[in-house]
């Protein structure tokens, strides 16, 4: 089991520093000058934990203009594959939808362009390289979110 709480700014922020420092700047060579920077100060951020207190994940959610902004999405490597990146990115989706603004706007990672495709995200440029690794700018309209089941097909009781 897990638990799932948001944090707001920067208060009580060790614990998504830790799991963002773990994975963007230990594991993936990020900087730490710019692993944090001021959209954390107005972000709310998501913090997943085991029910032992463990952390699990991270991720954030921020006013963007007219846009909101998401991303730093961090899963700690022995949770992976459990399905957890993609708790956090339906659930800052939610969020994103009953917030003002146009657009959900992401720099969503290039090797997975293809899964944000999926919930309805468009590129809207090409690939760069920030905080370690290759990305892609990313949106979606919040009324344009495309939500899919990843329990496979059922087939139709008779």
């Amino acid at each position: 089991m897990f638990k799932a709480v948001w944090k707001f700014g920067k208060a009580d922020f060790d614990d998504v520093k830790s799991i963002r420092t773990e994975v963007f700047v230990d594991e993936q060579g990020g900087d730490p000058e710019k692993e944090f920077d001021d959209y954390d100060v107005y972000a709310a951020h998501l913090l997943v934990t085991a029910d032992t207190g463990e952390l699990i994940a991270t991720a954030r959610i921020y006013p963007l203009g007219h846009d909101t902004g998401i991303g730093r999405i961090a899963v700690r490597k022995k949770f992976r594959s459990e399905g957890y990146y993609d708790l956090a990115l339906r659930m800052l989706l939610y969020k994103g939808q009953g917030l003002s603004g146009h657009k959900i706007v992401t720099d969503a990672p290039a090797d997975m362009r293809s899964y944000y495709e999926s919930f309805g995200f468009t590129a809207d440029g090409g690939e760069f390289e920030a905080h370690g690794g290759k990305y892609i700018h990313m949106s979606v309209d919040k009324n344009g979110v495309r939500w899919f089941s990843q329990c496979g097909h059922m087939e139709k009781p008779e």
